[in-house]
């Protein structure tokens, strides 16, 4: 396989993570905005937006890292994705106050929770270690 073409299990993931980092970045600025109204928690909304925001920001360098093959990219999104699958557990169980189970929930993070392990399989299996490590040698 040439250093120039890219598995399809590759372009997959790299779609995945523009498209959850064009649903994050916007997300993370609405609630950094929101944190300065009066009345609401601002801290709180101003420190998880700075974190949406970063994670977006995250998502697409491991875009550029996945897309041009360097294995950097390839690291930084199995990080990414071994973080997501307690995040997803803990963010099946509700937190705030108020809130309760959700079958909708519940199912949605299951979904993210599965991805995120396919994506560390896929990306540990030793023919992309290979494609990873060759590029740029």
């Amino acid at each position: 396989m040439s250093s120039r073409t890219k598995p399809f299990g590759i372009i997959t993931i790299a779609c995945y993570a523009v498209l959850g980092a064009v649903l994050v970045i916007p997300s993370g600025l609405v609630m950094l905005l929101a944190g300065q109204i009066p009345g609401t928690e601002g801290v709180l909304f101003s420190i998880g937006g700075l974190l949406f925001s970063l994670f977006g920001v995250a998502l697409l360098a491991t875009v550029y890292g996945l897309w041009s093959l360097q294995n950097w990219g390839r690291n930084l999104m199995i990080w990414i994705s071994a973080i997501s699958i307690p995040l997803g557990v803990i963010a099946i169980f509700p937190v705030w106050p108020g809130s309760e189970f959700s079958a909708g929930n519940t199912i949605l993070q299951l979904f993210g929770i599965v991805i995120s392990g396919v994506i560390i399989y896929y990306l540990t299996r030793s023919h992309i270690r290979a494609l990873y490590s060759t590029v740029g040698a």
